[in-house]
């Protein structure tokens, strides 16, 4: 295989990690059957790991970059990863979200070309073993019972599993570092939309997601959601609505 960056790639899958070596090293090897892998450049950004990622990781994938974070810096790893993509069209992955099947990367490409207004792309997420719909990954503004098998316009991003045209950074900015976990997504959309560009879930797209089939909370995820929520809604919207809200 060959260097992700000999030539110019058409394609950027960004995977953030930390601390998760053996589940990112099976999304690598899974990478590798991609039908258009070698047009793909591939960045593992390591949100400071401390289990041997990076020391490890070159040996094993050379054809993969790393950018080895100093601190964890949660969602601004992603930043950091869309920041280095060279391809027009980056894909940011989780380290635990696999592609459903081998031509999934080309039918992102063949997508994107043939909807040029089109700048963010949602995947169906399903569960690894099961290949079930995960419900509590859908905050689409549709039932998922009713619309999971559509594609349509959205105002939410799957931040461990979507794919964007590199340009809507430069003209909607990236995500909320400030954010660091929770609701950075929905910050995001919200500015995308405000600009006039279109976000959307598209159903022929699929990732399996390698989790529990209970949704996993701990109280740092809990703390950020609330208070992300609360920031969320004091950046995006009026102040009569807030009062309405409250």
């Amino acid at each position: 295989m060959e260097s992700g960056h000999k030539s110019q790639k058409i394609i950027t899958i960004c995977i953030l990690t930390c601390n998760r070596k053996k589940i990112l090293f099976e999304l690598l090897d899974s990478l590798a059957y991609q039908t258009i892998i070698d047009e793909a450049e591939v960045i593992v950004v390591d949100n400071a790991s401390t289990d041997g990622t990076t020391l490890e990781l070159p040996g094993r994938y050379p054809w993969v970059k790393c950018l080895a974070l100093d601190k964890n810096t949660g969602c601004g790893g992603r930043n950091a990863g869309i920041r280095d993509a060279s391809a027009k069209y980056v894909v940011t992955l989780d380290d635990d979200m696999f592609l459903h099947y081998k031509d999934t990367l080309e039918r992102i490409v063949e997508y994107f070309n043939g909807h040029p207004d089109v700048y963010v792309i949602n995947f169906k997420v399903l569960f690894y073993d099961s290949k079930e719909l995960i419900p509590f990954n859908w905050f689409h503004p549709r039932n998922y019972k009713l619309y999971s098998e559509s594609t349509f316009k959205t105002d939410y991003i799957s931040e461990g599993a979507v794919a964007f045209r590199k340009e809507i950074f430069e003209k909607a900015g990236y995500y909320p570092e400030e954010f660091f976990l929770g609701h950075e997504g929905y910050d995001l959309a919200y500015r995308i939309i405000d600009n006039g560009y279109n976000i959307i879930y598209n159903h022929t797209i699929e990732v399996l997601h390698k989790c529990s089939h209970r949704q996993r909370t701990t109280w740092r995820n809990t703390y950020f959601d609330t208070r992300n929520q609360f920031w969320l809604l004091i950046r995006h919207f009026p102040i009569p609505v807030l009062i309405e809200l409250t």
